[in-house]
């Protein structure tokens, strides 16, 4: 129950997902400009991405059915960090049937796409990590909406999750202007 239809990708999914989790232990605003902690963490993104296209290619995108409540997750984790499979990841987590993908996750790549691409994101989950001292939210459409948003696409309100950035990356978070409180 729960485990999806195809145990073997399941495991698959999990053992990159391990990797890419691993390679971001310890993640802070000073880790993401220490060029040595970047480039192991784009190795581990570069081979990743290759199994990850090669699996989409095979399956498309691996939902709940197929991998499980932990294999879903996982995959969506891969897509969405890699910059080459999220475009592509996205499209085909929008056409999976409903129940297949969890909706932040589906929230969470559609605003790394928009950021990505210099558009405002949805939903306000993508920081800026490259900034020097507190770490900005990257330009949110209708902010003063965007717990609406968020609280439709099961995410924590923009305060809750400010915290809780401002904890992993151990820096301040600046919450956008224009944020309903």
């Amino acid at each position: 129950p729960g485990t999806g239809s195809n145990a073997s990708l399941r495991a698959e999914l999990d053992t990159l997902s391990e990797k890419d989790q691993a390679v971001r232990r310890g993640i802070t605003v000073d880790s993401v400009k220490d060029s040595a902690f970047m480039h192991r963490m784009r190795l581990v993104d570069s081979s990743n991405t290759v199994a990850m296209r090669a699996i989409l290619g095979r399956y498309g995108w691996p939902g709940k059915s197929m991998v499980g409540a932990v294999g879903a997750r996982a995959a969506f984790i891969l897509v969405q960090h890699s910059q080459e499979l999220l475009p592509e990841g996205l499209a085909l987590m929008r056409a999976a049937k409903p129940g297949e993908v969890f909706p932040p996750d589906l929230a969470l790549a559609t605003d790394r796409e928009r950021t990505s691409t210099g558009r405002p994101q949805i939903y306000g989950s993508q920081l800026d990590t490259l900034t020097n001292g507190a770490l900005p939210f990257f330009p949110i459409e209708d902010p003063q909406h965007v717990d609406e948003r968020r609280v439709s696409a099961g995410l924590a309100p923009l305060r809750v999750y400010a915290c809780a950035m401002a904890a992993m990356y151990k820096s301040p978070v600046v919450l956008p202007p224009n944020v309903s409180n």
